[in-house]
């Protein structure tokens, strides 16, 4: 080996230097930026994740809002039947905002049959339904 070497030229000397300064280097460099665009896509993932969080938090608040007014309301409380329609119609209205980003980055979130299927969640456990996307 040592003798093949020597006889090489130095111009082959050279560049079969240079290959093997370069290969590392390249590899490393391509290591980086995979490892760097995965975080991009992991960042762009998660930003989606918090919009289509928004309507799911509101919904966190309105419902036990809308569970104590209804029970307000049922003992005769006045002013209750107002703001139970009001939380409801501001249910509706996030519930519609749920569905438009269901429909938007859902499938892209993988909140689908199939993809909840893959993670071991039925949608079962979130009373979806098919047809309306709510029971």
């Amino acid at each position: 080996m040592k003798k093949w070497f020597q006889n090489l030229k130095v111009s082959q000397k050279l560049m079969l230097i240079s290959v093997f300064f370069v290969m590392p280097d390249s590899l490393m460099l391509y290591l980086f930026i995979t490892g760097i665009n995965e975080n991009i896509r992991f960042a762009q993932m998660e930003k989606k994740g918090n919009e289509y969080q928004r309507p799911l938090e509101s919904l966190l608040k309105l419902i036990p809002e809308h569970r104590l007014l209804a029970q307000r309301a049922l003992s005769r409380q006045q002013r209750v039947p107002d703001e139970l329609a009001q939380t409801q119609a501001k249910i509706e209205t996030t519930f519609t905002a749920l569905e438009a980003v269901d429909a938007r980055l859902g499938g892209e979130l993988e909140f689908t049959d199939e993809g909840l299927a893959n993670a071991s969640v039925s949608t079962a456990a979130f009373g979806h339904s098919e047809k309306s996307g709510r029971t």
